[in-house]
């Protein structure tokens, strides 16, 4: 009975792994990319909430108590450039080539591309400097299930490459979106 739910749990991982893991959703000719710095902070990116600690007459303790409530999300754009046809060809060759295996924690970003189809935002990559998560979706995307295999692929989770990093890093530069300083945090190592 263990191999019998061994090998279902394999060829189940092995078939959703194959869509998955594939970008193969992700468009190839876009009428327009835009690349963006962005500001991101929530829960996560708070270093600590400050704690007052308050005598509690009942219990006959110390309770510690927030000063604050925890921040709320907060997502704003910095700066938007627009990409050229060659940077935009470049830069979808690059997504496309395998990222790493991994999916790192938490879920924050610093850099967004947006992919415009006759004046529309049709699919957006978020990618983080700090853990090098790439996150590729399509908008108003709804994965149709056909009994056990999917129809429609809207999201992508992994993590950047290095020669994705490293175009990354230039583009940011070139359109003044980076200082020559800012870099992807592993390179401050």
């Amino acid at each position: 009975m263990k191999r019998v739910i061994l090998i279902f749990l394999m060829i189940n991982s092995y078939i959703y792994g194959q869509e998955i893991n594939s970008l193969g959703f992700l468009f190839k000719n876009p009428d327009k990319v835009t690349i963006s710095t962005i500001f991101f902070q929530d829960k996560t990116t708070i270093p600590s909430i400050p704690i007052l600690i308050e005598y509690d007459s009942i219990s006959d303790t110390f309770v510690p108590t927030p000063t604050f409530d925890e921040p709320k999300e907060i997502i704003q754009k910095i700066e938007e450039k627009e990409l050229s046809k060659k940077e935009t060809a470049k830069l979808i060759k690059l997504i496309q080539k395998r990222n790493r295996k991994g999916i790192p924690l938490p879920y924050i970003y610093d850099i967004q591309l947006d992919f415009y189809k006759e004046g529309t935002v049709l699919q957006v990559v978020t990618i983080s400097s700090v853990t090098k998560k790439i996150v590729v979706k399509r908008i108003n995307c709804t994965p149709k299930t056909a009994g056990e295999s999917l129809e429609e692929v809207c999201y992508y989770m992994g993590v950047v490459s290095d020669s994705l990093k490293k175009y990354l890093t230039q583009l940011l530069r070139e359109k003044h979106l980076w200082g020559e300083n800012q870099c992807f945090d592993e390179d401050l190592l």
